[in-house]
């Protein structure tokens, strides 16, 4: 089997019936024909200006034609993925998408891209979009602080939290 570098991007489609996850590039009606457009003219490929907040609803008939970016990851070997629906993540892509059949996965191959770039393109997506179906920013968490102080640090900040709320809504005067 041919390897090949790539930079995944897994989106779900809310509605519209007529795309195809394996629909042409040059079509801008599909997420792939739309990201492809913008990265050929040398513009940001902003899912959420095109589709909105990551929390959108997801009702197929409010929105019709919008998606969410919701895991980024790449990958030296695509066929070692075992797309698209024995990928490790790809429960967490259909119980945000509501269907297997409202998962779309686009891929861009980085022109001269080796690994350290499609990480750094990787980290920088996943920056932006915070998708749901990653789990890099709470493996970077438990890097840096340790599970049991990330533990400690989320208990602390919830307690506060709740803290806040009550003095809210109790309306009582800090001084």
């Amino acid at each position: 089997m041919a390897r090949i570098a790539v930079l995944l991007v897994v989106l779900i489609f809310t509605g519209c019936g007529g795309a195809s996850a394996q629909a042409a590039y040059d079509d801008p009606q599909t997420p792939e024909g739309w990201a492809w457009a913008k990265i050929r003219n040398d513009e940001i490929a902003d899912f959420i200006a095109r589709c909105g907040p990551p929390e959108f609803d997801l009702d197929p008939d409010a929105k019709p034609d919008r998606y969410a970016v919701i895991y980024v990851g790449h990958s030296d070997d695509l066929s070692a993925e075992r797309f698209p629906f024995q990928h490790p993540r790809a429960h967490c892509w259909i119980k945000r998408a509501g269907s297997r059949w409202k998962v779309y996965i686009c891929t861009y191959e980085v022109p001269g891209g080796g690994r350290p770039h499609r990480e750094q393109i990787a980290r920088e997506l996943t920056a932006i979009y915070q998708p749901r179906c990653n789990d890099q920013q709470y493996d970077q968490a438990v890097a840096t602080l340790g599970e049991q102080s990330l533990v400690e640090l989320s208990t602390l900040v919830g307690y506060y939290a709740t803290l806040a709320l009550q003095l809210r809504i109790f309306r009582v005067d800090p001084r």
